[in-house]
Parts: C-alpha cells; structure tokens; sequence
C-alpha cells in the first residue's frame, strides 16, 4: 500500500509524483510518460520504431548491468513510456544513464534491425486469431479516428521511415512540457528531487499544447466473417461502444461484467462452457477508454468465445441472447456480492508490490484519476445496489453490437 504521496516540478517543468510504499524494498522504480504514440503517427509505426531504437544501446546496457539497472522505452495509442529499475545505492548512476538513454541517437546502425523486429512482430501477430480480433475491434469501435493506429504499425509505411522520421520522433516527442515522472521509492523526497534535477531536470522539454487531438471515432454496427486457412476452430466476438473509465456508470458496468463472462461463476462461463459445452474459453472486456488533454473518448465493451464450426451456429445464438437478458433484465442480487467480494480483494491487492503501485499511478495519469482512485473505488464497490448496476446496464443495446467470426 501507498504511504505517502509527493508531489513536486524539475526545472525543467516535468512534473514529479512520487510514492512512498509501506513496505520497504531498497530499489526506486520509475516510468517517464509523456504523451504522445501511435495516434500522431504520419507514417504508421513510427513511435513504435522510434522508441524501440533507443533500447539498442549496446554500450549503455553494459553499463545499466553492472550496476543492476534496467531502463527500457516503448510506445502505445496514446503514450510513450520509458521505465526504470534501480538498486537505491546506485540511483545517482542510474539517473544519468536514464539521461543517456534519452539522448541516444546513434542508431544508424540499429534501426534496420528493429525494423526487421517489428514487420517480423506484425506477420506473427497477423497470424494470431486473439490479435486479428483486436485489431478489428479498434477498427470499427474507433472508425475514422487516429486511435484505430496499430501501435505497431503498418509494413508498407515502416519500410518508409527514415533515420530522420525517428530523429525527429525522439527530438520532439519524447520529453514533453507536460510529460509526468512517476515513480515508487522509500528514499527521501528531498534526496530524490535534488538527483532528478541534477540529472533529467536539465534536459529540454517541447511544447505540444495546440496540437490537434484524435479525430472523434464514428462507429458504425457491421457483421463481419473473415476467412483463415489455418485456422480449425471458429472466433465469436460481440462487441459495441461502451463507456469512459471516469464515467460514473463505469464501476457498476464492471461489477456486472463479472457475472456476465469475466468470473469461472459467470453466465457465460457457466452456461455455454460447463453445461452446453460449446467453448473452452469465454473472454469478456471492457476497456476504459482514452484520456487526453481533458478530452474523454469512450472504450468498447466485447465478449469473445472459441468453438467449433459445428457448434458455432447455436453457440452465436446463445451467446446474444444471454447479452440480450444481461442488458435488458441485469444481474440477481448474489452475482453482485459474488463481484462485490472478488473486486474488494483485487483492488486492494493493488497496492501489493512497486510493480502493482506504479501501474495504479500511471493509470491514474493517463486517465486523469485521482492517485488513490483505487480507494475510493472500493468504496465504490461496496456501496453499489443491485438498482445501480442494472440502471447502468441499460444503457446498452445488443442490437447496437457488432458481430465478428473468424473461420477456418
């Protein structure tokens, strides 16, 4: 758990939340997020490409595993990250190879190879029934808007970036004005303020405030059936327009999504596996959304099961029809105190390790959440009645859903 929360700006501008664990461990882990990915992309993959090269510094990693450090980039839709793992003895070294990671442009020699990486990742992930899906769902939830973007891109437009495209990437999006350091360590504030001054504090910072943000998705219902040779067994995904994580409703719609497909005692689970025995796996989710400059865009809802081509037919049709009663009539009184049980002990267990204390606070960055949002929603939780989570199931409409299958 969180023990303390401080708050403080570098010189140069970076804002700072730093957090202090109840149980002490002598490592300091840290992220950069600044925000910026694949949804800026001109030529798609290009922050995939671009931050992945700064992870191939030879020299630099030599350095990073004497001293037990590990810092590594990445980019998604709507972020880039950069991470940090550091021994406290060593965090003033450390500190400065993060600055030297950053400033890493020599990569000439590199970025064919991660290149080659990444059109590799996507002919892999192009052949994954769980990716083609995905992807689909973004396609059409987020229709004529950038946050459809394959965070890894596309091949014809990767085969087109240049050493400059990435040069530029790094200069002008890495390090934003507005970019946030978060980072969980039982170090003093004081001590870890003066050394991120000394250290990230003196790189140079870009402005982005004007920049125009993701086009507003312009969702349109469709059934599709798309056709894999490899494949023996078949893909049912429905899926519609749901809501933002900081909606009011969303905390209810997630209590009841338990009952529906994510709990081994769901609807889904219990119906179409165990008793009609037309699927092995259920996966329901509902996504949070986006959050950007004050600017909310809604996320999806989706519920896919596996089966076989002679079940699929009746195994679609119940599938919609449990939806169907899920939406329309809501969940009984025990499947809210089954969720209601479940979700009290994973949202606390939030704050178990750095790992679980840094993942909540890059949430609440990227969302605009409180800090401590994961205790207020267990609070949340525990007050919500059964006429809540059923008045916020009813604002979804399975004939709004789309349908996709994915056949041999």
């Amino acid at each position: 758990m969180i023990k303390q929360i401080t708050n403080f700006v570098l010189n140069n501008g970076i804002k700072v939340i730093l957090a202090k664990p109840l149980v002490e461990l002598p490592i300091t882990r840290g992220y950069i997020i600044s925000r910026t990915g694949s949804f800026k992309d001109r030529l798609k993959g290009t922050a995939a490409l671009a931050t992945m090269t700064l992870n191939e510094n030879p020299k630099l990693n030599v350095k990073m595993e004497n001293i037990g450090c590990g810092i590594s980039a990445r980019a998604s839709i709507t972020t880039s990250f950069i991470a940090m793992t550091s021994l406290n003895e060593y965090k003033g070294k450390s500190f400065r190879l993060f600055v030297d990671f950053i400033r890493h442009r020599d990569f000439s020699k590199t970025i064919n190879v991660v290149r080659d990486r990444l059109i590799g990742n996507i002919r892999m992930l192009d052949e994954q029934p769980d990716n083609i899906v995905t992807r689909h769902i973004y396609k059409t939830i987020y229709r004529k808007s950038e946050l459809s973007n394959s965070i890894y891109g596309e091949i014809e437009d990767l085969e087109r970036i240049t050493t400059d495209d990435v040069q530029k990437f790094l200069d002008n999006e890495i390090l934003l004005k507005d970019s946030v350091i978060i980072m969980v360590s039982t170090l003093a504030p004081s001590d870890i303020e003066r050394t991120l001054n000394r250290t990230i504090g003196t790189l140079t910072t870009v402005a982005h405030e004007n920049e125009p943000l993701p086009a507003i998705p312009s969702y349109e219902k469709s059934d599709d059936i798309r056709q894999k040779k490899s494949l023996t067994q078949r893909f049912i995904t429905l899926f519609g327009p749901a809501l933002n994580v900081k909606d009011r409703d969303f905390v209810p719609v997630k209590i009841a999504d338990f009952a529906l497909g994510e709990g081994m005692s769901s609807r889904l689970f219990t119906e179409l596996r165990e008793r009609l025995g037309y699927t092995y796996s259920v996966n329901s989710e509902l996504s949070q959304g986006f959050n950007l400059r004050n600017k909310a865009y809604n996320g999806f809802y989706s519920v896919s099961i596996e089966t076989t081509p002679k079940n699929a037919e009746p195994a679609y049709n119940k599938l919609k029809a449990i939806m169907k009663g899920f939406f329309e009539k809501g969940i009984v009184q025990h499947e809210l105190e089954t969720a209601q049980k479940y979700y009290h002990g994973t949202e606390k267990r939030r704050g178990e390790t750095y790992k679980g204390i840094l993942f909540t606070l890059v949430e609440s960055v990227l969302h605009d959440l409180s800090p401590t949002y994961y205790i207020e929603n267990i609070k949340r939780i525990e007050s919500l009645t059964l006429k809540e989570v059923n008045s916020a199931l009813k604002k979804f409409d399975i004939d709004n859903f789309s349908s996709f299958i994915l056949k041999e």
